[in-house]
Order: C-alpha cells, then structure tokens, then sequence
C-alpha cells in the first residue's frame, strides 16, 4: 500500500467515524485517533 492509499484510508475512515458519531451521538465512544487534528497533514505533489 502506498503513501497516498493510506492517506485515503485514514481520511475515509475518519469521516465514517464521524457519519456514524453525527447520526446515534454520544452514545459513541469518542477515538481520539479518528479525530480530524489527529490527520497529518496532506504532502505537497512532488
């Protein structure tokens, strides 16, 4: 898996979070690795 597989898997893994967090709410545990500040920044095109 490369750079940018992991970057769309970690980024489409954080919005599912957040979908699934947005319809049922607190009832969720809250994973501070899914937290978007928890992202590292995308690279720059080389």
């Amino acid at each position: 898996m490369n750079n940018k597989q992991i970057e769309r898997l970690m980024t489409n893994t954080v919005r599912m979070y957040g979908a699934i967090r947005g319809t049922i709410g607190s009832h969720l545990p809250e994973i501070q690795a899914l937290d978007l500040e928890a992202l590292p920044e995308p690279e720059e095109p080389a």
